[in-house]
């Protein structure tokens, strides 16, 4: 549960508002006219348009900076690249407008859970496609083919049999 809700914060969250609909505005983004009841979104790049949750706390403010991030990011129909680089794009945009609006300052406990849940979802997307490649027999997506800024912000560890201890300053690997 976020701490920082429209309950809690009225005046702070009619700001954000403001800014979400001046984001929404300048970049030509029509919203669906039914809103989610809970903290979820959809965008559908192409048409410029999305469906946002109802803004109640902070990560449905965060929702909705994903989904806008998707029509900027022109990720749609014909966008070439992975589900995983398309999701960790829209993720990071989001937490970079979050750093931006200095919510990361004022609600850090709530800034770090959605951060660690925007790496969860990135690291989910990866291993689906992964998955999914494995229907493929002639293309078997693997960890190596994965894209290392993708890893990183999944914080997915590309070599984990190598361990990494601390002896008195000094790092030995194994």
């Amino acid at each position: 549960m976020m701490k920082a809700t429209m309950k809690k914060y009225p005046k702070y969250f009619l700001n954000l508002k403001q800014k979400l609909n001046l984001e929404i505005k300048r970049n030509n983004i029509i919203i669906a006219r039914n809103k989610y009841r809970t903290n979820v979104g959809k965008a559908w790049p192409d048409d410029r348009k999305i469906k946002i949750p109802i803004i109640k706390d902070i990560e449905s403010v965060y929702i909705v900076l994903h989904e806008i991030a998707h029509v900027i990011l022109n990720h749609g129909e014909n966008c070439l690249k992975p589900t995983y680089i398309i999701e960790m794009e829209a993720e990071r945009h989001a937490l970079s407008i979050f750093k931006k609006w200095d919510i990361h300052k004022l609600f850090p406990e709530d800034f770090l859970k959605i951060k660690k849940r925007a790496e969860r979802y990135v690291r989910w997307n990866i291993i689906y496609e992964i998955q999914r490649s494995l229907h493929d027999a002639d293309h078997i997506l693997q960890l190596k083919n994965i894209n290392i800024t993708a890893l990183r912000f999944s914080n997915i560890r590309k070599f984990q049999n190598k361990k990494v201890q601390l002896n008195k300053n000094k790092k030995t690997f194994k």
